[in-house]
């Protein structure tokens, strides 16, 4: 066993970043750590640097989000020192992945960003993936995607005017428009 707690925390962080094969976010990492109480926050976040400046994991970033991956040395490194993982952790780690999985998919399956383009609008780019593999990517410019919700908040607000007018006549009861006459 190991005696050193944030040497065993860098194993643990190594050993989940290799098991699901995809990028973890940084609050994936740390839901684990808290939930089961194996470390505080800051700790957490000092292994996890330590890991990035040691080369053992690679970090990806955008304006929301950090993710992790293992790089082939992490994946070394795991490989040595692993076994002193003690078998109750790796069940808990393991029991987290399973219990998790769908939800870990589906926020590592979508990525999106925006950054200032040189005509100062905003583009957002979206990606869709399945592990590391990207089925769709796309940008769009921030006009766009700002006239598409409002547009969609208009309809709404129609169909739901439409609804409250006509069953309230239907139940007889009087509504605003109604009023006004």
């Amino acid at each position: 066993m190991l005696t050193e707690p944030k040497t065993l925390y860098k194993l643990m962080n190594l050993y989940m970043l290799r098991r699901v094969n995809i990028p973890l976010t940084n609050a994936q990492l740390t839901d684990f750590f808290l939930k089961h109480e194996y470390a505080p926050y800051f700790t957490l976040q000092q292994v996890l640097n330590e890991l990035l400046e040691s080369g053992l994991i690679r970090m990806h970033s955008n304006h929301s989000t950090t993710r992790y991956e293992i790089t082939k040395e992490g994946e070394e490194t795991l490989e040595f020192f692993g076994k002193n993982i003690s078998p109750a952790i790796v069940e808990d780690m393991d029991g987290y992945l399973k219990e998790n999985q769908f939800r870990i998919r589906n926020e590592a399956g979508v990525i999106s960003d925006y950054y200032k383009s040189t005509n100062q609008d905003y583009i957002v780019h979206c990606e869709l993936r399945e592990g590391k593999t990207v089925l769709f990517q796309s940008a769009y410019s921030a006009f766009f995607a700002v006239m598409a919700v409002v547009f969609l908040a208009f309809a709404l607000r129609a169909l739901l005017t439409y609804v409250i007018c006509y069953w309230g006549h239907t139940f007889g009861i009087l509504v605003e428009a109604d009023i006004r006459h």
